[in-house]
């Protein structure tokens, strides 16, 4: 079960500059401290030591919806299964992403996404799917799109990664009353399923898309909840266009016209409006990631022994292939900014400055960022992977059961953890906007 592979071209990068419709000018992408958009990205999904990851997607609004839903492995965000949702207004879909090895007679290393939802799909899981468990329908994820990428090429590379959510477009007249549920069941799949083209009915997308996700272990009872970043403010278009499959979506922030994407960013307590130029998608998606753009990460973490308490960061940079992955930019003879390192076989690093500070605010580790490279006795972190988990474990263990862990080395028992991302303060910032802003941002 799969749409397709996701590998750009030269041709298909042409014809997505000219096939679609012109957007509104003064739309600019934002993060929605309310928790609906039009894209949404949820940072892990785990399968590892016996843990699910649950899928919540709903639909807040009064309108139908066109929906991608991309699940990426975390070493690379190459695809392990991508498929189109249709939603009708205030729906609801759910999926459950589990280990095949961890059923019985299923077999296999690799991860699945089991769903008993009715809302239509495309490919349609109950009768395109891999198998069935217990009455519902399930697909296996793939590794074809990591084939050859230098990273690890085992079916186990998918068992944890990241989520990314986005609308391609309203549905009205018949398309919305096909996915439209009667009596828990939408009317027609097939009038939706097979569309290859935007038609009158396909209207720009307005948003109100919502999701959140858990790990959980049922027999530990363990429960990790999260809720999706949710973007919003997009251009007003279709991002169905018959290409989507192979251009990412999330990239298509810039007005046809004009070649330019705009951003609002949060940056030390002001909203700055930034301008991007370029129209290709390694250009437009800096408009994604200035929003995002986190130079410091700060937040708290407990170890204690007598009640068994350790503490995991999930740390996920969802546009970072953007800017490592020679696939995705010409001449790729060096990672853009804000990275500096291509992806290859170890990865691609961002190193970090750690400190950590005890209840009382006194600093109790420090690694010396800036001016040298870290001592490698001192608590530091280097972020190989697009979703890295950094465990503050005595025992270093990580409660995910992370396969891409942090490389990291001494960790205290304190209150509250300081990382700054990046080898200098001068890389760790997105290309210049039109205006000659430079955008970093803190988290």
């Amino acid at each position: 079960m799969r749409i397709s592979s996701r590998t750009p071209t030269g041709a298909a990068l042409a014809a997505i500059l000219t096939g679609v419709l012109a957007g509104d000018l003064g739309a600019a992408i934002h993060v929605n401290p309310r928790g609906t958009g039009q894209a949404l990205l949820l940072p892990y999904y785990t399968v590892n030591k016996q843990q699910q990851t649950y899928l919540t997607v709903s639909n807040t609004s009064d309108r139908a919806k066109m929906v991608e839903v991309q699940f990426m492995e975390g070493y690379n965000s190459r695809t392990v299964l991508l498929f189109r949702l249709f939603m009708a207004p205030f729906d609801v879909w759910t999926g459950t992403v589990f280990a095949l090895d961890d059923v019985d007679g299923e077999g296999g290393e690799g991860a699945a996404l089991l769903t008993d939802d009715r809302s239509c799909t495309g490919p349609n899981f109950w009768t395109e799917g891999h198998g069935m468990l217990n009455g519902s329908p399930y697909a296996r994820f793939y590794s074809s799109d990591y084939a050859g990428d230098g990273g690890p090429q085992a079916i186990s590379r998918t068992r944890e990664g990241h989520i990314q959510i986005v609308e391609l477009a309203d549905l009205t007249g018949s398309l919305a009353d096909a996915v439209t549920h009667r009596q828990g069941v939408p009317l027609d799949c097939s009038r939706v399923r097979n569309l290859v083209a935007p038609t009158p009915q396909t209207v720009p997308s307005t948003g109100g898309l919502f999701a959140s996700g858990a790990v959980i272990n049922v027999g530990q009872g363990t429960y990790y909840p999260y809720r999706a970043t949710a973007l919003a403010g997009f251009p007003e278009q279709v991002r169905f266009n018959g290409l989507d499959t192979i251009i990412d979506p999330l990239t298509l922030t810039f007005d046809y016209q004009t070649d330019r994407s705009n951003a609002q960013v949060y940056v030390d307590g002001a909203i700055i409006d930034v301008t991007y130029e370029g129209g290709f998608p390694y250009q437009s998606i800096d408009a994604v990631s200035a929003v995002l753009m986190a130079d410091m990460l700060q937040n708290e973490y407990l170890l204690d022994p007598a009640i068994g308490a350790n503490s995991d960061w999930v740390v996920t940079f969802p546009t970072k292939q953007f800017y490592t992955n020679g696939l995705f930019f010409p001449g790729p003879s060096e990672a853009r900014p804000p990275f500096v390192e291509l992806f290859g076989e170890n990865g691609s690093c961002v190193r970090t400055h750690v400190r950590y500070l005890d209840r009382e605010s006194q600093t109790v580790a420090d690694s010396g960022f800036p001016g040298a490279l870290p001592d490698p006795d001192a608590p530091v972190a280097v972020l190989r992977h697009q979703r890295t988990v950094v465990s503050r474990h005595r025992e270093r263990r990580a409660v995910p059961g992370a396969r891409f862990a942090a490389d990291r080395d001494r960790f205290l028992a304190g209150s509250c953890v300081q990382g700054r991302l990046g080898a200098a303060r001068s890389r760790s910032r997105c290309r210049a906007s039109r205006d000659a802003r430079l955008v970093g941002g803190r988290r």
